[in-house]
């Protein structure tokens, strides 16, 4: 094995400190100290493999439920090729920022603050410039990955087993040098060169037990444990000759990070950039820490696949908290805010079946926060859902809505989105008796004024914003032979939507409305029951030759609840396979 300098006897580089390492593997080196995990390295870490168990280090995508730096989280849209192709086949499209989960720090991600470099003399403004891949990780893919021999320093574990008493790790809490050093002898484990050295602060066994509010508060104060910001940290790393490092905390380093000071240390500088040393942070280390524990010994075999990208140009995004921005504003594309629903609040009524079914279905999909109204039982597929509630409400009673409202915002703290979807359609063939007129009033257009006004006063409580879909229908835009009443009703709906959306506009509250045409619901079905016929006959009838599925009408919906819809309010959105074309 190559023996390499200690820090103090690196080469000196000009125009950077003491210690730097460019050109120390060459010139055009792209992988730092990945350069280490030689075969001979990664046949002898082979050894470690003793029992042939193992432990996942990598959290789900969505484990951090609050952004960390404004950062985007995850946002999953799933295509569904039953409408597209007629196939039972689900895509999913996965949109994230690669920071907000289990991941590594690339060596593109971090620059030196005074200057702007990357590792081995890579300039900041050159990496979306004139890219071609460099400093990628997909150079560690081509290279066979990070493979090597494992260490487990557990500082939890350590204080515990060493009497010492556990500490905070939602706090600026730092690991000291010596500390790192007698975790390793407590573990009686020699740190051999080309070690890939996983650190347990505790930060993630704390997350998974604080409370919410603890760990919004903890984010937005940047406090996190870590090892201590100083140059004995920089030169142990680079002395003990480690390959790669990574953490379960939000860095490596005690936070919050000094950037930009340049009389203190900051490590991310060091590792990335002047080492190019991989730096993992937000692992999942609470199995392996287990398994460790079981087999009381704290080295092991180790293997990561990081993430293929190839580091080719990309628009530039600029990321403003909390919104983001891909280059001009009007070359935005609105499949980056697919997935704005999630974790919103959105109450939807009349959402046991057909189109308010297949909202709620889609908004369970989107991990949107829900709630249910119906006077109908809990269907089956709503039962035992996470974050969604299911109330039994008459619509047409004020004070039912604004029970209900007040039972959403008690248990979500809010609402976000009120889609007025209930309504009822009879079959009204000649002339209507009194209390069918009131009946259909009641549910289709009082239903959607109090279902609007509740929401409304929500909104003005929660500083305003907040958008509104009600459904109206392809008979609110045009005469339908047969159904005067419900035709009237669905022509007030509209005029509702379109008055309060110029009402509320100045407060930032959306109004619009969804006029479905035929659509295969039990509405429609129940309506047409004692009709055989007239379904397929009226379904062949339009342009698309069918009738519509409540999936599909649910897609608008959706588009209309969120992030793509900002500058839409008082539209209705006909969802009816072309019928209105020729009206």
């Amino acid at each position: 094995m190559k023996t390499l300098p200690e820090f103090d006897a690196l080469p000196p580089v000009e125009g950077r400190p003491q210690g730097n390492t460019w050109g120390f593997w060459g010139a055009d080196d792209e992988i730092g100290t990945l350069n280490l995990l030689t075969p001979d390295t990664v046949q002898r870490a082979a050894a470690e493999v003793k029992s042939g168990r193992s432990a996942s280090l990598d959290f789900p995508l969505d484990h951090f439920g609050e952004r960390i730096g404004s950062r985007r989280q995850l946002e999953q849209n799933v295509i569904d090729y039953r409408s597209l192709a007629g196939m039972y086949v689900y895509d999913d499209e996965l949109h994230f920022n690669t920071q907000s989960s289990s991941q590594w720090d690339g060596m593109t991600h971090c620059a030196t603050q005074k200057d702007g470099y990357f590792y081995n003399g890579l300039k900041f403004e050159d990496v979306l410039k004139n890219r071609n891949g460099r400093n990628g990780t997909h150079r560690w893919l081509q290279r066979g990955g990070i493979v090597g021999r494992g260490i487990l320093l557990d500082y939890p574990l350590w204080r515990q087993e060493t009497a010492q008493g556990l500490v905070n790790a939602g706090s600026s809490h730092a690991i000291t040098v010596a500390e790192l050093d007698q975790m390793a002898k407590h573990f009686n484990v020699e740190i051999q060169q080309g070690d890939i050295l996983l650190l347990r602060t505790g930060y993630s066994a704390w997350y998974n037990s604080a409370s919410p509010e603890e760990r919004i508060q903890v984010i937005k104060g940047e406090a996190f444990i870590g090892v201590e910001e100083s140059m004995a940290s920089v030169r142990w790393l680079w002395n003990k000759h480690i390959a790669a490092v990574a953490t379960d905390a939000p860095g490596f380093e005690v936070c919050p990070v000094p950037w930009g000071d340049e009389s203190k240390v900051v490590l991310h500088e060091w590792i990335l950039v002047h080492f190019g040393m991989p730096l993992g942070e937000l692992w999942n280390l609470e199995d392996l820490s287990v398994l460790c524990q079981q087999e009381r010994r704290w080295s092991f075999f180790f293997t990561s696949a990081p993430l293929h990208d190839r580091g080719r140009p990309l628009p530039v995004i600029s990321q403003q908290s909390p919104s983001v921005e891909i280059g001009p504003p009007h070359l935005q594309s609105p499949q980056m805010e697919r997935n704005s629903l999630q974790g919103k609040v959105i109450a939807v009524t009349g959402g046991a079946s057909g189109i308010g079914l297949g909202i709620v279905q889609k908004l369970i999909i989107l991990k949107a926060k829900i709630a249910v109204a119906d006077v109908s039982p809990q269907p089956p597929e709503l039962k035992d859902v996470p974050d969604l509630i299911y109330t039994n409400v008459d619509v047409s009673s004020r004070d039912q809505v604004h029970a209900w409202v007040e039972e959403i915002v008690k248990k979500f703290g809010r609402l976000d989105g009120m889609c007025a979807n209930a309504g009822i359609c009879p079959y009204e063939g000649g002339i209507v008796s009194d209390e069918l007129y009131q009946r259909i009033f009641a549910v289709c257009v009082t239903g959607v004024w109090n279902c609007g006004t509740e929401a409304y006063w929500q909104f003005k409580k929660q500083g305003g914003g907040g958008a509104i879909v009600n459904t109206s229908s392809g008979a609110g835009l045009r005469a339908v032979k047969g159904l005067a009443v419900y035709s009237a009703a669905k022509h007030a709906v509209i005029g509702l939507t379109r008055t309060w959306a110029l009402d509320w506009a100045l407060e930032g509250i959306r109004v619009n409305s969804l006029a479905p045409g035929l659509t295969e619901s039990g509405m429609q079905r129940a309506t047409f029951a004692q009709f055989p016929d007239v379904a397929d006959r009226l379904g062949s009838g339009t342009p698309m030759g069918r009738m519509g599925k409540p999936h599909e009408l649910a897609d608008s919906v959706i588009f209309l609840l969120g992030d793509s819809a900002t500058y839409v309010t008082g539209h209705v959105l006909s969802c009816d396979g072309g019928s209105m074309c020729g009206a």
